[in-house]
């Protein structure tokens, strides 16, 4: 059988090759760099857009929640959309295909009298 994984007590020692400096601090995370901050949120765009279409506002709503920088989310969002993985008019076009709308001019009452009036 498997043994349950627990944390170790001191009285038990550390396990194989462990550092037992490595247990006596947290791990310092040092901020981003500039570059590692855009890096991200443009992935972060990427895996957003991949599961399903959105609009301009939600795809900035996304980003603000992510990022402080007003600057580089506004960057992001002209750098996805010259990509063309973003445009507000595909995801109406989708949208309507999925509530099955028909273009204007195609429904009974625009149709001329071919259907019966009931």
């Amino acid at each position: 059988m498997y043994r349950s994984r627990r944390a170790r007590t001191p009285e038990e020692g550390l396990a194989p090759g462990a550092d037992a400096r490595a247990t006596d601090s947290p791990k310092r995370r040092t901020p981003p760099t500039p570059e590692e901050a855009r890096e991200a949120l443009m992935a972060y765009a990427f895996r957003a857009l991949a599961g399903r279409a959105l609009t301009e506002a939600e795809l900035r709503t996304k980003l603000e929640r992510r990022s402080d920088d007003a600057v580089l989310v506004a960057e992001i969002l002209d750098r996805v959309r010259e990509l063309g993985y973003q445009d507000d008019s595909q995801v109406a076009r989708a949208e309507n295909a999925r509530r099955g709308s028909a273009p204007s001019g195609s429904g009974r009452r625009s149709s001329g009298g071919e259907w019966k009036k009931p």
